[in-house]
């Protein structure tokens, strides 16, 4: 996607999060995807998630303003 940066990442599986940390320290992390959602910086979210979990994510992050992927 022209002129996207990718500014942050969530996940639940610490491992993930310390291996996002040790690879991409530039980023900003979070466990819960309802405190990603509150960071102005963040314009769009990009699901990678499990299926089940789409349409309740979506909506989320609509609610919050946010443009989505998925």
């Amino acid at each position: 996607m022209p002129g996207a940066r990718l500014v942050a990442a969530c996940s639940p599986v610490k491992e993930e999060r310390d291996w996002a940390s040790s690879h991409l320290p530039e980023l900003s992390l979070y466990v819960d995807y309802n405190e990603l959602l509150t960071d102005a910086s963040i314009d769009a979210v990009w699901l990678v998630t499990p299926t089940s979990l789409h349409a309740t994510q979506i909506i989320e992050a609509l609610r919050a303003g946010k443009h989505v992927f998925c």
